[in-house]
């Protein structure tokens, strides 16, 4: 049996599990704090009372405006969609608004942050052959291997368990 849903009607799909939930705007809370801790904008408060939805089935938190999972909290469908394809410093996962600290290959995505300069100086400088930077520290003997999503899928491994 096909379930049909009214388009017309305040009825979403999860992205995560496919369960259909209905929405219900819940009170804004002009008082909500990103990820950083600081007050989001009037703007952001009101569309995270009217999109943010969280799943009965599974618990997931997700936008029901861009389907984002988890919420983008603390910013716009377009914000998020931006920040998400944009370059970020590997270290405090900011973007990055300005060229790299280091002319280094393997730095090219380091920002000019006192902290994240300490941590590019206590890094590895070696590049993989994959062209992905060594996340490693620096004067190791041996490289560790590439820890990019995209090159252990490649190579059927899993992140480290810790």
């Amino acid at each position: 049996m096909k379930l049909m849903i009214d388009l017309d009607s305040n009825m979403i799909t999860c992205p995560s599990c496919g369960a259909i939930i209905q929405l219900e705007e819940t009170k804004v809370d002009y008082g909500a704090k990103d990820e950083k801790g600081q007050i989001v904008s009037r703007e952001t408060a009101e569309h995270m009372a009217k999109h943010r939805v969280r799943c009965a089935t599974c618990t997931k938190n997700f936008c029901a405006g861009c389907k984002e999972e988890p919420y983008h909290l603390g910013r716009s469908c377009e914000e998020a969609a931006n920040f998400k394809a944009a370059l970020k410093c590997r270290y405090c996962w900011e973007e990055l608004q300005q060229p790299s600290i280091s002319d280094e290959e393997a730095f090219q995505d380091v920002c000019r942050t006192e902290s994240c300069i300490e941590l590019m100086k206590a890094s590895c400088n070696k590049v993989h052959q994959c062209g992905h930077p060594c996340r490693g520290f620096a004067n190791e003997t041996q490289c560790m291997p590439c820890l990019n999503a995209d090159c252990l899928k490649n190579h059927n491994r899993t992140y480290p368990q810790f």
